[in-house]
């Protein structure tokens, strides 16, 4: 999250979420982005960069549907 110039990493906890979108909604936050750190390991195949990106990209999918529902309309 970005808050009067800072950036700093959150937990991805209900408790945060709902903070979140509190301080979206009063426009004291302008947006949120969700990311993924994904370790690259010199030894690892094409394949295993591959499906680690996968997996990170399905443990975010759920926030991005979750945003849909606040942005529809």
């Amino acid at each position: 999250m970005k808050k009067n110039g800072i950036s700093f990493k959150m937990d991805a906890t209900e408790e945060n979420r709902k903070s979140l979108l509190k301080q979206v909604k009063s426009g004291e936050v302008r947006k949120v982005l969700v990311k993924q750190d994904i370790p690259i390991e010199t030894d690892h195949s094409l394949e295993q960069l591959v499906d680690d990106l996968l997996k990170r990209f399905d443990e975010l999918l759920p926030f991005y549907k979750e945003t849909k529902k606040y942005t529809k309309g």
